[in-house]
């Protein structure tokens, strides 16, 4: 059987990307401002493709310390869209130069979005496919959150599910943490919920 080097990839993919964003700082500054939105939020193709290139673009400026944190930042909290103001938190939970932004956005998410089970199955899974280190030890403190529930199948799938289907660098980390997390969960769910174990 092939084996599949989890952490090469990773790493290879990281520099891969940090060596685009600064060849290519000034030009992705520049796309990302000129993709911002002037208009109100419409879910038309057009907007939805600008939404899409901009978030792009600013996850390659998060490889940028001196630019990135604090522009994922400025969209998270003027964001007039869910979608630009998740893919500012999950750019912010994903940079290690972005700690202070990140823990303030995660609260002011919290706060905001509190009671909306949506919005918070999105936190929670937002967290859980972080590629910052600990990603397992983050994602059991979560299961002690309010936000969570493990009888809840969705709450189950955005926080357990997201970790071990999205997050492969920390699920498969070498140490067998992540398939023993895993195993201990579906053993869990199985008793309260065999169709989502």
């Amino acid at each position: 059987a092939e084996t599949i080097y989890v952490d090469a990839i990773h790493s290879a993919r990281e520099f891969a990307r940090q060596a685009i964003a600064n060849a290519l700082q000034n030009t992705l500054v520049e796309t990302y401002h000129r993709l911002t939105e002037n208009q109100d939020y419409a879910p038309e193709a057009e907007q939805i493709g600008r939404r899409a290139l901009r978030n792009c673009v600013l996850g390659y400026l998060m490889q940028v310390k001196t630019v990135g944190p604090e522009l994922a930042w400025q969209q998270f909290t003027y964001a007039s869209n869910m979608t630009d103001k998740a893919a500012a938190l999950s750019a912010l939970v994903n940079c290690q130069a972005a700690d202070s932004f990140a823990a303030k956005a995660l609260q002011t998410f919290e706060t905001d979005y509190a009671d909306e089970t949506l919005a918070m199955n999105l936190w929670l899974q937002i967290q859980a496919t972080s590629k910052l280190n600990n990603g397992l030890e983050r994602v059991k403190a979560l299961m002690d959150h309010p936000a969570f529930s493990i009888n809840n199948p969705n709450k189950a799938r955005s926080l357990l599910g997201a970790f071990c289907s999205a997050n492969p660098v920390n699920f498969h980390h070498q140490d067998g943490s992540g398939y023993s997390f895993l195993q201990q969960q579906i053993i869990a769910l199985n008793a309260l919920n065999p169709q989502v174990a």
